[in-house]
This record gives C-alpha cells, sequence and structure tokens, in this order.
C-alpha cells in the first residue's frame, strides 16, 4: 500500500498481510458489497466509547514497521503498539488519521528496495498499488 501526503510530494510503502490486503481491497472497492470484518470491532468499540483516532508509524525492526494506535474515550486503553501490517485495515476502517516523520519515510523506501528484492513479490506490489486510493496520509 502507499501513502501520499497532503502535497502528494512523499510516498510511504507499506507492506501488507496478504489477509490485510484483502481486506483493505475489499474495504475500497466500489463494486463489491462492505463485508469488512471490523464492523463487529466498530460496534465494540461504540459500545465501549472508544475512539481510535490516529496511527503513527514509529519504526522499522527486521522487514516490518511499527506503528503506534491511539485511542480516545477509555482509560483502559489509550496506545497500543503493533505491527502496521496487523493493524493498517483496522486503522482505516476506524477512520484514523496517519502520521509519520519523513525520515521514516526513507527508512521505508530502503526496506521496499530491498523487498522488491525476494522473489515472488513483484506482482503482489503491484496488484496492490493498482488498485488502492492513497488518500489517507495526514
Amino acid at each position: 500500500m502507499l501513502f501520499k501526503d497532503k502535497e502528494k510530494v512523499h510516498t510511504l510503502p507499506v507492506w501488507l498481510s496478504p489477509v490485510e490486503a484483502g481486506i483493505v481491497l475489499s474495504e475500497n472497492s466500489q463494486r463489491l458489497p462492505q463485508t469488512s470484518p471490523h464492523h463487529l470491532t466498530a460496534k465494540i468499540f461504540d459500545q465501549l466509547g472508544i475512539t481510535l483516532t490516529k496511527c503513527v508509524f514509529t519504526k522499522l525492526k527486521g522487514h516490518y514497521q511499527y506503528v503506534s494506535l491511539f485511542f480516545e474515550g477509555n482509560e483502559s486503553i489509550k496506545l497500543i503498539e503493533s505491527r502496521a501490517d496487523q493493524a493498517i485495515s483496522l486503522c482505516l476502517n476506524s477512520k484514523a488519521k496517519f502520521y509519520c516523520k519523513k525520515s521514516f519515510i526513507k527508512e521505508s523506501k530502503v526496506l521496499d528496495a530491498s523487498l522488491l528484492q525476494l522473489p515472488g513479490n513483484m506482482t503482489m506490489r503491484s496488484r496492490i498499488s493498482d488498485n488502492l486510493k492513497n488518500k489517507y496520509l495526514n
């Protein structure tokens, strides 16, 4: 998945697991009915008064990007750390805002280049990037 800043100057590549990619693609499809597994999570969040407000890209570890998820509305849950490839579809479904530093974008592009060297990733990458609308980076 590719995120772009508001000015469309900087692009952040984010690798997703096949499951996450499928969820993001289905949620962004105009032709498919909404079948997100996150509808139940949204109902639970509503019942508990919890809102997922932002997703901040924080670090790279190995071939994984990590994010901090920030919540409001309940004192027992404020911040959760997660791998980005496991959290993006929930963040998109929750309409959370996305943030990262320019240095993280640079580091991610190096990671992206190294992942493209791995066999079998070119097809998945082009399919994902061609089908997503990257309107979420703030």
